[in-house]
């Protein structure tokens, strides 16, 4: 990394995410060869990978020699040590392709472990949030770190017990805590639920046994810029930095993200 600084790293992201975005939005709603991978729950779409091409030419242009690993195409190993980029070309396909606008693309930058710059952008509505490990933006508007305000309440989250079994009065608990919070929402999209976050939308997104690396990369860099608390609460799969676990708590307020995640703890203790 030492060739590009992180703010070059995140404007990169940006421009990554934002060059499919009217493709993207273009066949919302339209007629796409859909097809599904691991279940009727994980659809794909030809817009996911021709985004995903796209995307990977637009990185390796600027930057030849980066690693790449994506939602559809995988692994592309670059020179040793080299930026190792992780996209999802539209995190929440399922959302895409049944007419819900609630989706988004997802590019994140990692460096010797650790994410260090990233972009979400969401194509219908014109936004992206972007970062470096010490500051977000929106668009052109810089998003206040979270001691500079209140978010609106409200917890974010797609599967919240995904990969769990049923735990009886724990799992009764853990609802109210949750419920605590305000409106508990189910969107259908890792990376914007993060980002809603950072951005003061919500105050909490988590997920239990249900995310890749390339989910939420992007979202990550975006938290830690605006001073997010992130738990990460199982281990990374193997060769991720410890960013990348599948169980995760994002919140504005430290004790907030401790709490639930000493809950999840206890839940993920039970199976």
């Amino acid at each position: 990394m030492a060739d590009y600084t992180e703010l070059e790293l995140a404007r990169l992201a940006r421009r990554a995410a934002e060059s499919v975005a009217a493709d993207i939005a273009e066949h919302f709603k339209g007629d796409v060869l859909i097809e599904h991978k691991t279940s009727k729950l994980d659809p794909v779409t030809e817009v996911d990978r021709r985004s995903e091409e796209r995307i990977r030419k637009v990185l390796l242009d600027a930057m030849p020699g980066s690693s790449i690993i994506g939602e559809e195409f995988g692994r592309a190993e670059g020179e040793p040590g080299s930026v190792r980029w992780h996209l999802d070309p539209i995190d929440g396909t399922l959302n895409y392709v049944s007419g819900i606008p609630y989706f988004a693309t997802s590019v994140g930058a990692e460096v010797d472990g650790r994410i260090v710059a990233g972009a979400v952008h969401e194509p219908l509505q014109g936004e992206t949030f972007w970062a470096t490990t010490e500051q977000a933006w929106v668009n052109d508007e810089p998003l206040p770190r979270v001691e500079a305000g209140p978010a609106q309440p409200g917890i974010n989250t797609h599967w919240p017990y995904y990969g769990l079994e049923p735990a009886g009065a724990q799992h009764a608990a853990f609802a109210r805590t949750l419920r605590g919070h305000g409106v508990v929402r189910g969107r259908g999209s890792f990376a914007l639920h993060i980002a809603h976050v950072a951005a003061a939308k919500a105050s909490v997104a988590l997920e239990i046994c249900a995310t890749d690396p390339w989910d939420i990369a992007g979202a990550i860099a975006v938290a830690q810029g605006t001073g997010c608390s992130i738990r990460t609460l199982e281990p990374a799969p193997e060769g991720f930095g410890p960013w990348a676990g599948s169980t995760f708590v994002v919140a504005r307020d430290p004790d907030v993200a401790d709490l639930l995640s000493h809950e999840i703890s206890q839940l993920l203790a039970l199976r």
